[in-house]
């Protein structure tokens, strides 16, 4: 399978190539795949995966994206008196 990295400015969004990687996994195989990417561009705030597999599955590919933790805002901490 192929999964795409990208990055972009709304969640879904598709924007910014940010890598390829290609992972053999065995035909009819019912294991879990777990593949780790570093963001390395500057550009936006979610980050997204499209998955695509050789031959095509009938469904497509499937695809994700979440906002990256570099972006969330984090709540002002009240300090204790």
């Amino acid at each position: 399978m192929t999964l795409q990295w990208f990055l972009g400015e709304t969640q879904g969004a598709y924007s910014v190539p940010d890598g390829t990687d290609t992972v053999v996994v065995q035909a009819g195989s019912l294991a879990s795949v777990v593949q780790a990417h570093t963001f390395s561009r500057g550009h936006g705030c979610y980050g997204g995966v499209r998955v695509t597999t050789k031959p095509a599955a009938s469904n497509g590919s499937a695809s994700t994206s979440e906002l990256l933790a570099r972006c969330q805002i984090q709540e002002p901490q009240e300090v204790p008196r």
